[in-house]
């Protein structure tokens, strides 16, 4: 899973070494894991005016992780079998209700924050140990490039990209923990630099859209669509395994 031990500063490209993994089996489930939590966070923004559904769904999710990482171990091909089997699950989810939603009055978008407005530039790569498809140059290749935000939209990398809704939610530092740990490594509060116990995260909802060369497209996640605000002038953002900060360089308008 996405949405974050030793916390030295390891290489991305020595990650999946600290789990046992090679470049390749790493690369293989490192895109699976994408792809899950792109569904996942589907799910839970069809959700989320349901708190009790998104705990429900949390808590399922978590055990979910359990049983596939007793199952497998370290069995690249029944660890990447068994997420593909669960986003196939989250979509019939997502399929059922839509279609029970769409019966219903008409769905309205939500723009994204204002406290997001603005222009941030991608300034660092944060040290995890957790499995990612990009290798080193991949990774760094983020840093310098730019994100922006308005209202009806977000860009990267001076790629536009349609709002179809946000939503801002409370992230606590235990589930955070909980919702980010597996057979693939773990991600934590710490290792990301986040000394509160909760942040506001936002996520946006948008068309599909591809929006990296053909060296990087094992990643099916845009840079900036899931942020953590850890400062008025700050914030944190995965993408595909790796791990982010970012600092705003201008304030935006709608």
């Amino acid at each position: 899973m996405f949405a974050f031990r030793n916390c030295k500063a390891v290489s991305v490209m020595l990650l999946w070494t600290a789990v046992g993994l090679t470049a390749q089996d790493a690369s293989r489930l490192g895109q699976a894991d994408a792809r899950l939590n792109q569904i996942y966070q589907e799910r839970v923004a069809q959700l989320r005016n349901d708190s009790s559904a998104v705990s429900a769904l949390r808590d399922q999710e978590r055990g979910w992780i359990k049983e596939r990482d007793a199952k497998c171990n370290k069995d690249v091909s029944c660890l990447a079998q068994a997420t593909t089997a669960r986003v196939d699950e989250l979509q019939q989810q997502i399929a059922q209700n839509g279609s029970q939603t769409n019966a219903g009055s008409p769905k309205t978008s939500s723009p994204i924050p204002r406290q997001l407005w603005g222009k941030w530039t991608i300034g660092k790569v944060l040290p995890t140990q957790n499995v990612s498809c990009w290798d080193q140059k991949q990774a760094n290749a983020l840093v310098g490039t730019t994100l922006k935000y308005r209202a009806d939209s977000f860009a990267w990398n001076g790629k536009t990209i349609s709002n179809s809704g946000s939503t801002t939610s409370t992230v606590q530092r235990k589930d955070f923990a909980a919702d980010n740990s597996g057979s693939a490594g773990s991600v934590d509060f710490h290792q990301l630099g986040i000394n509160s116990t909760t942040v506001q995260q936002i996520e946006i909802q948008h068309p599909d859209a591809s929006v990296y060369d053909k060296s990087a497209e094992c990643c099916a996640a845009v840079p900036g669509e899931t942020v953590m605000l850890t400062g008025q002038n700050s914030l944190v953002f995965g993408v595909c395994g790796v791990y982010y900060r970012a600092s705003r360089t201008a304030q935006g308008k709608s």
